[in-house]
C-alpha cells in the first residue's frame, strides 16, 4: 500500500503505510513512502491517540536522544520505550511489545514529574535501559538541580511498571546520588557495546562556562560509579579561559566497539571575536576511547592527559576541522561510526562565510583513517538575503523563521550514508539526503510525505537503526500554533528500500528470489537480561 501525502492533524488523518518486501517491487521503481509507516502513541485498549505538550519544541529537540529506545530480550522479545511531556505538561513513559505482525499498543506510565520550565527547549526527557533491564530517566533542566530516578525493577516484560517516586514528583527523585550542583543541563545515557552497563553525561555549567561530566551505571552493583576520579569532567571548559563550553555532539561506537566524540567549543562573555550566541560556536574537535570512555586520545594517537592523569580542554585539545567563531556552526549534532572504521558528523554552517557568503549549508565530516575530510550535502538556495542576493547571517532569534534542524546521520552496511534533516525552503518535511559517493561529494535527496513540522527535530532510535536497519523517530508537529499535538512514532525501513531499489535497477537474471535485503554486518549491542 502507497503512503499518499496528506496532514497528521487527526487520528483518522494518521499516515499508516505498510513496507512492500523488496521480492514484491524488484521490477518496479522503489517508491520511498512504501516504506513509510507513521503511527500514533495511544493506549492500550484507548481509541484516542496520545497528546504531546508542542507551545515549545521540548519533546522535539535533536539533543533529546533516547526519545525512543528499542531493547531485545533473549527469549525473543522486542520492546520500545519512549519519553515525552503530555498535553498537561507531565511526564509520560511509554512501552509497547513488537509482534508478529506489527507493534502492540502503548502501556503508558503517568508520571507526577513535570520539567522546571516547559517552555525552555532544553528541559528535554532522557533515557536508557541497561543490561539489568532498570529504566533510567532524567529530564526537565537547563542548568537546575539534577532530576533523575530510574525503575525498581526491570520493565522487560509485560507488567506494569513503576518509577521510583512518580506519584509525587520532582521532589522525590535520585538526582543528588549522581550530583549536587545546582546547574545541571543536557542528560544523555548511552548503552554500551558490552555488558550491559549504560553511561550518563551531562554539563555542570552554562553555556559560556561548562564542564561535561560522565557517569557509569553498573548492572553488578546497581549504583553510579564516577568514570575519571571524584568529580574529575569528561572534558573541562574553564581550564585556560573561565567561559567556554565544549558542545558535545551525539556520540558513536563502532563495531570494534570503541567510542568516537566530536564537539565544538562555545565561548562565553569574554569572547573577543566580538560576536554572541551561537555564532561563537567554533572548531570540530575529536576524541576517542578504547576503553569505554575511560581513557581519551587525539586523532594523532597521542593521549589526552595533564600530569598524567585524564584530562581535554581547550589548551590541549587541536581542530580536526577548522571552523572559525562567526561561520553559522550549529552546536549539538549528530554522528555515526560506519563498519568500516569510518567515523561520520553531520552538522550544518556556511562554508563560505570568510568570503562574505553566510549561506548555511548541510555539511558532512569524516575520519577516513587518520584524515579529516568535508563536503557539503547538497546546495541550499540563498536565505536572508541583502540587496546583492548575498546571504547574511541569520541570527538566534531569526531562526525559527530560517529553520533548518540538526541534521541526524546513519551509515548502513554497505558504507551508504543516510542524513535526515527538515528545512524550510522543502516545506518543513522530513528528508533524506543519502550518497554512495566515496568521496560523499554525489548526494541524492528523498522528501518523505509528512506533514509541516515546524520546529520538530529528528532523534535516533539507534538500538532499532542497528538491528533492524530501520529510522525510528519520535513524531510530533511543534510550535505551529498549537498547545499540544498528536504524538506519534515514525519509522522508514532504510534497509528495505534501498534494497528495493537495488532490486528495482538490476536485470532480472540477476535478481536472487527470495531477496529480502542486505545482512547486517555491524556487531549489535548484546542482549538485555530480563
Amino acid at each position: 500500500m502507497k503512503i499518499i501525502p496528506a496532514t497528521i492533524r487527526s487520528a483518522s488523518a494518521i499516515i499508516v503505510g505498510l513496507a512492500l518486501s523488496a521480492a514484491a517491487t524488484c521490477r518496479a521503481a522503489a517508491d520511498p513512502a512504501d516504506y513509510l509507516k507513521i503511527v500514533p502513541i495511544r493506549a492500550a485498549g484507548s481509541t484516542a491517540n496520545e497528546l504531546g505538550y508542542a507551545k515549545s519544541k521540548i519533546n522535539a529537540v535533536s539533543f533529546k536522544q533516547q526519545s525512543l529506545t528499542t531493547i531485545d530480550t533473549p527469549r525473543g522479545g522486542k520492546y520500545q520505550f519512549a519519553s515525552y511531556y503530555a498535553g498537561n505538561r507531565k511526564l509520560v513513559v511509554g512501552r509497547r511489545k513488537m509482534l508478529a505482525l506489527g507493534w502492540s499498543d502503548w502501556y503508558l506510565r503517568r508520571t507526577a514529574f513535570t520539567s522546571y520550565n516547559i517552555n525552555d527547549n532544553h528541559n528535554v526527557s532522557s533515557i536508557g535501559i541497561g543490561g539489568d533491564g532498570i529504566l533510567h530517566i532524567s529530564w526537565g533542566m537547563h542548568c537546575n538541580p539534577l532530576l533523575y530516578t530510574r525503575s525498581a525493577a526491570s520493565v522487560l516484560g509485560d507488567e506494569p511498571f513503576t518509577l521510583i517516586g512518580d506519584e509525587v514528583g520532582n521532589r522525590a527523585g535520585l538526582g543528588t546520588e549522581l550530583t549536587a550542583s545546582k546547574s545541571v543541563t543536557y542528560p544523555l545515557f548511552y548503552n554500551l557495546p558490552y555488558g550491559g552497563d549504560l553511561l550518563f553525561s551531562y554539563r555542570i555549567g552554562d553555556s559560556g562556562n561548562g564542564n561535561l561530566q560522565l557517569r557509569r551505571w553498573s548492572v553488578a552493583e546497581k549504583i553510579w560509579k564516577p568514570v575519571h576520579a571524584g568529580t574529575s569532567p569528561l572534558f573541562k571548559g574553564d581550564y585556560a579561559r573561565p567561559n567556554v563550553n565544549g558542545y558535545t555532539n551525539y556520540a558513536a561506537f563502532d563495531p570494534q566497539g570503541k567510542w568516537h566524540l566530536t564537539w565544538s567549543w562555545r565561548t562565553g562573555g569574554d569572547s573577543k571575536s566580538g560576536f554572541k550566541d551561537y555564532q561563537t560556536n567554533h572548531h570540530l574537535l575529536y576524541a576517542w576511547s578504547p576503553n569505554q570512555g575511560v581513557d581519551w586520545y587525539r586523532n594523532d594517537g597521542a593521549r589526552y592527559e595533564r600530569s598524567g592523569k585524564h584530562a581535554i580542554d581547550e589548551s590541549n585539545a587541536s581542530p580536526v576541522v577548522a571552523i572559525p567563531e562567526g561561520s553559522s556552526l550549529i552546536n549539538q549534532a549528530h554522528m555515526a561510526a560506519g563498519p568500516n572504521g569510518k567515523v561520520y558528523v553531520a552538522t550544518w554552517w556556511a562554508p563560505k562565510a570568510a568570503q562574505g557568503d553566510h549561506l548555511r549549508q548541510f555539511m558532512l565530516a569524516w575520519k577516513d583513517g587518520d584524515a579529516w575530510k568535508v563536503s557539503q550535502i547538497g546546495s541550499r538556495k540563498p536565505e536572508n538575503a541583502d540587496v546583492r542576493g548575498v546571504s547574511q547571517r541569520v541570527s538566534e532569534r531569526e531562526l525559527q523563521n530560517f529553520r533548518i534542524t540538526r541534521p541526524i546521520v546513519m551509515v548502513d552496511e554497505t558504507d551508504r550514508v543516510i542524513v535526515g534533516f527538515t528545512d524550510w525552503q522543502r516545506g518543513r518535511k522530513f528528508s533524506i539526503a543519502h550518497s554512495e559517493d566515496p568521496a560523499r561529494k554525489d548526494w541524492k535527496f528523498i522528501d518523505l510525505p509528512t506533514e509541516d513540522l515546524g520546529t520538530w527535530e529528528a532523534s535516533l532510535d539507534l538500538n532499532r537503526w542497528q538491528k533492524d536497519g530501520v529510522m525510528s523517530l519520535l513524531y510530533q508537529p511543534t510550535q505551529l500554533g498549537q498547545d499540544s499535538s498528536e504524538m506519534a512514532v515514525l519509522e522508514w525501513d532504510a534497509r528495505g528500500y534501498f534494497a528495493g531499489r537495488k532490486a528495482a535497477l538490476a536485470p532480472r537474471s540477476a535478481v536472487p528470489r527470495g531477496f529480502t535485503g542486505f545482512p547486517s554486518s555491524t556487531k549489535p549491542i548484546p542482549p538485555m537480561v530480563p
